[in-house]
């Protein structure tokens, strides 16, 4: 077992997600009017390095707009300008607020209106930079110093709904989904599996592999001990760093209430066999 360290720092953030909730029905109607786009068919990925030898290894998203290749839309142009993209929409949910929570999250469980449940999860991105809505409303003067958790910042957006889409549209980052099969014991993480509530985390990629066996050391949003064995099996477009993780924390109000609020300090150890040379990449 290795203690993971950053310039001889081992301590580092530990945030929490969950698994989103969300009221839809499959039609469109005056209180379901917000879609939730499935992957767009004119959504292209490239390398600038396969047109130039010489030029950095870089993942391009755009589309293609007839001779030429532009980026994606942003969540502006889709949210605020409407443009029409070509993707298919899984379903109309009832809260603007909601949609963008699940896109920050990554996956959800859609209470439809004829009473069934649908599971969702993430598919593909636009392509730009992730941008923090509580930093956004932390510069703007928005929040009360100690109050930017997500319960407080999904209360001020439902509150303030003329402010709140000028101020989501800032997070040019745009999620679109795919459904998830009924057998799934949870949403599907970057590993490709379920995620398991209090024993899955996200993780940089860059620093630590999918799929490793992991101990981490921090406190609840409470300032409960959190000390246990993990496995990281997911990844997010905000878990930068080598010694940077984010907690499952299931599904539910309760999950809600724990993942909402929590911001920890935080360190990790990662298991590895002994006689292993391999190094983590």
């Amino acid at each position: 077992m290795f203690l993971i360290k950053d310039q001889e720092k081992d301590l580092g953030i530990v945030t929490g997600y969950y698994e989103a909730s969300i009221n839809a029905s499959e039609t469109k109607s005056p209180r379901y009017r917000y879609p939730i786009y499935g992957k767009p068919r004119d959504l292209v990925k490239f390398n600038i390095a396969d047109f130039d030898n010489e030029a950095a290894s870089k993942l391009y998203v755009g589309k293609i707009d007839g001779p030429r290749l532009r980026p994606y839309y942003t969540r502006r142009e889709i949210d605020v300008l409407k443009k029409e993209i070509d993707a298919d929409v899984l379903m109309w949910a009832d809260n603007l607020v909601d949609v963008f929570i699940l896109h920050i999250q990554g996956s959800a469980v859609a209470r439809m209106s004829d009473g069934k449940e649908i599971r969702i999860g993430y598919a593909e991105n636009n392509g730009y930079k992730f941008t923090g809505i509580g930093s956004l409303m932390k510069d703007e003067g928005l929040l009360e110093p100690g109050k930017a958790s997500m319960i407080e910042i999904k209360k001020w957006l439902n509150d303030n709904s003329k402010q709140a889409d000028e101020l989501m549209a800032k997070n040019e980052r745009y999620i679109f989904f795919r459904t998830i099969s009924e057998d799934a014991k949870g949403p599907i993480g970057a590993q490709g599996v379920a995620l398991t509530k209090g024993r899955s985390i996200a993780v940089d990629r860059n620093y630590i592999p999918l799929g490793a066996l992991m101990w981490i050391e921090t406190e609840t949003a409470d300032g409960d001990d959190l000390n246990r064995l993990v496995i990281a099996q997911d990844m997010g477009s905000a878990i930068k760093g080598v010694v940077r993780a984010d907690f499952f924390w299931g599904y539910g109000k309760e999950a809600f209430n724990q993942a909402g609020r929590m911001k920890s300090d935080g360190r990790y150890y990662i298991f590895i066999p002994k006689n292993n040379d391999r190094t983590l990449n």
